[in-house]
C-alpha cells in the first residue's frame, strides 16, 4: 500500500515524505509493504514531478532512507538522461540488498532527541517514540548483519550516534560491531562502545554491520 502522498523532485518533497514514516514504520515486513512513492534520483528538475531537482548528496540520502525502510525502489527519472552519479546510486547493490532482505523486519530507531508518538502509548519501549530531523535507523538482516543508517534531515552540519546497548550488545557481551559503510567500502569498528558520524546538511551514512569479538 502506499503510505506518503506523491512525491517531488524537491529536498522539501523528500524530507517530508522520509519524516511521515516514523509513525507507521511498524507496518511494513513480509507481504505487506510502506510504499513511500518511486523514487526521484536522476530527475534533475526534469519530468512532470521534477520541479526544480536535488542534490548528488540529497539523492543519496532519498535512496538510502527507502532502502532502509523498505520501501519499493521504483525508479522514476528517464535512464537515458540519468547522470552517472544518479546511476551508481540507483545501482548500489549493498542497499538494494538491504531493502529487500528477505527477513522483512521492520526498521527501528536507536538515538535520542525523543518525541512521543501521540497514536501509541507512552511505555511502548520501540514505537513508543520517534527520533527529531536526526533518526539513526537499524535493521536486522536474515544473515544476523545489522544495517544501521544515519540521516540528517536539517540544514546544518550534525554529529549524532548511538551506544551498542541499544542493540544488545553491552559491554558485558564481549562483542561489537564491525560496521562496512555501503557506498565506500570503507569497514571501521566501534569505538568505546559507541557508532558516531559528522553528516552534513541532508546527508546521510549507511552501514552494513557485523557482531563480532570485542578485541
Amino acid at each position: 500500500w502506499r503510505s506518503t502522498g506523491d512525491i517531488f523532485d524537491t529536498w522539501e518533497s523528500i524530507k517530508e515524505l522520509a519524516l511521515s514514516q516514523y509513525k507507521v514504520a511498524e507496518y511494513n515486513g513480509g507481504g505487506c509493504f510502506n510504499d513511500m512513492d518511486m523514487l526521484v534520483v536522476g530527475m534533475k528538475g526534469k519530468g512532470h514531478v521534477g520541479l526544480k531537482g536535488c542534490t548528488t548528496e540529497e539523492y543519496k540520502t532519498h535512496f538510502a532512507f527507502w532502502a532502509m525502510m523498505g520501501s519499493p525502489l521504483i525508479i522514476g527519472c528517464d535512464l537515458r538522461e540519468a547522470d552517472e552519479d544518479a546511476m551508481a546510486i540507483l545501482k548500489n547493490e549493498e542497499l538494494i540488498k538491504i531493502d529487500q532482505d528477505a527477513a522483512y523486519r521492520q526498521p527501528y530507531f536507536v538515538n535520542g532527541n525523543r518525541v512521543v508518538n501521540s497514536e501509541r502509548k507512552g511505555d511502548e519501549p520501540i514505537f513508543g517514540w520517534y527520533p527529531d530531523h536526526m533518526p539513526v535507523i537499524v535493521r536486522h538482516l536474515e544473515n544476523g548483519d545489522l544495517a544501521v543508517g544515519f540521516f540528517n534531515f536539517t540544514d546544518d552540519d550534525h554529529y549524532e550516534c548511538f551506544t551498542l546497548d541499544a542493540v544488545g550488545l553491552g559491554f558485558s557481551t564481549g562483542k561489537t560491531l564491525e560496521l562496512k559503510n555501503v557506498w565506500t567500502g570503507e569497514v571501521t569498528r566501534a569505538i568505546n562502545d559507541t557508532v558516531g558520524v559528522n553528516l552534513p546538511a541532508h546527508g546521510s551514512v549507511v552501514y552494513r554491520a557485523k557482531v563480532v569479538d570485542y578485541k
